[in-house]
């Protein structure tokens, strides 16, 4: 699960902008307030449950990811220095039943370290606890600037000792070798590095993942891998034998992910008796990241289509008529068009349209449509967030609807539910509703 956790610098080129413009395409009209960008994540929490057969106790692995550009840094002589402390306390009916911190100091050389997103802390913390359901508090605190903050998440550990066979949960790595002693990494002969965000972009040939087998007495399971969509669709499934001895077994084991298209998956680990009885089950949930770019390599159409907010008709025409072999380079030039500092590596436009378009399908699809294709999508990609939202599902005698006011803009959509869960726009479709009382 990724957690988002508000910058405390922004970017530079945010404050050299004028404050409070607004970007127009010519016939799109999508509005990019450069002051209300949403950032993306810096903060991810993650958990997975092992279990230890020679003790009979079950382990909470925690792990975390921080990227650079969530801390504070002094300026040394040499480098950079930053340092943070991380408490995890896990409770169950609000009565704390374990709890670890680590504090460590990091470095890096450059100042350009300092702020990337793409450079980052991944570590874990271990707990011994109980089987049963908690609460976990996570909490980063950045030391140099005396700040910090407290994720609650819920958590589970299985009953691993009073099964026959058992099955961990599944964990997800970025990184998988030979085991280097003294790694708090390292499982069953192996150094295990967490994938910590389990938001990830597509283009991945496949994921790679560990798990552990646990059973009381030699006997021979299948284990079979599932991938299902959000709709519990099948993409992809295997199955192999496996010969169990008395104890644990780690297995690395990878899916296909080449061909699967932007969206919410699961992955399903299921042992079975040689009767097809099953015998433990384990799951994760996983999303690959709601990319345009993944269209413009496997869709060109499609990825086309995704501009119709932001692009106008003269630009669209000429894409589509792009040669295949230039289509990344047309796409690309595209896009530099729209960049606001066109001298800094960061596009704000692009990546906060690419947000909003993310952010509409994950909140406003439905059985019929992506979210983007919506009326709120449509809306919400053009404008971006809403002032305020007023929600009135259940009035006496009247539609459940939605009003969303743009103030700074002096616009208001009204959206009235159809019947059927689907929110329709109402006259006036642009908002204008000041100018029509004119």
């Amino acid at each position: 699960m990724g957690i988002t956790i508000t910058k405390k610098h922004i970017i530079a080129i945010l404050t050299l902008l004028l404050a409070g413009t607004v970007f127009f395409s010519a016939e799109a009209q999508v509005v990019v307030d450069l002051e209300k960008v949403s950032k993306r994540p810096g903060f991810y929490v993650d958990f997975a449950s092992f279990y230890d057969p020679p003790s009979r106790k079950a382990q909470l692995e925690v792990y975390y990811k921080i990227q650079n550009d969530q801390l504070t840094y002094v300026k040394a002589e040499k480098d950079y220095q930053a340092a943070y402390e991380l408490r995890v306390v896990v409770l169950k009916k609000g009565r704390q039943v374990a709890g670890t911190s680590r504090e460590e100091n990091y470095a890096v050389s450059s100042y350009k370290e300092t702020i990337s997103p793409n450079d980052f802390i991944i570590n874990q913390l271990t707990l011994e606890v109980e089987p049963g359901k908690y609460e976990t508090q996570v909490t980063l605190i950045d030391t140099k600037a005396h700040k910090g903050f407290t994720l609650k998440l819920p958590c589970s550990v299985p009953d691993y000792a009073a099964k026959e066979v058992a099955i961990s949960d599944i964990e997800f790595a970025q990184e998988i070798s030979d085991s280097l002693a003294g790694s708090q990494f390292d499982k069953a002969n192996l150094r295990v590095v967490p994938k910590v965000n389990l938001s990830l972009q597509p283009d991945l040939d496949s994921l790679r993942f560990y798990l552990e087998v646990y059973s009381k007495s030699a006997r021979p399971v299948e284990i079979e891998l599932v991938t299902l969509n959000r709709w519990e669709k099948r993409m992809s499934k295997s199955t192999e034998m496996l010969s169990l001895q008395k104890g644990l077994l780690g297995l690395v084991r990878s899916i296909p992910a080449r061909d699967l298209p932007p969206g919410r998956y699961t992955l399903r680990a299921t042992l079975l008796s040689s009767s097809r009885t099953v015998l433990a089950e384990t799951k994760q949930d996983f999303l690959l990241e709601w990319s345009i770019d993944y269209y413009v390599h496997h869709d060109f159409n499609e990825a086309i289509d995704f501009l119709r907010y932001i692009a106008n008709g003269e630009e669209l025409k000429a894409l589509k008529h792009t040669p295949r072999d230039k289509q990344v380079q047309a796409w690309n030039a595209f896009w530099k068009s729209k960049d606001p500092t066109p001298k800094t590596p960061e596009n704000e436009v692009q990546e906060e349209y690419y947000r909003r378009m993310r952010f509409a399908n994950d909140n406003y699809s439905n059985w019929s449509k992506p979210g983007w294709k919506s009326d709120f999508g449509l809306v919400y990609v053009k404008y971006g967030e809403p002032s305020e939202i007023e929600r009135h599902p259940y009035d006496l005698g009247s539609k459940a609807y939605e009003v969303w006011y743009y103030y700074r803009l002096r616009k208001i959509f009204t959206f009235v539910d159809d019947g059927y869960g689907e929110y329709r726009l109402q006259y006036p479709y642009d908002g204008d509703v000041y100018h029509s009382l004119e």
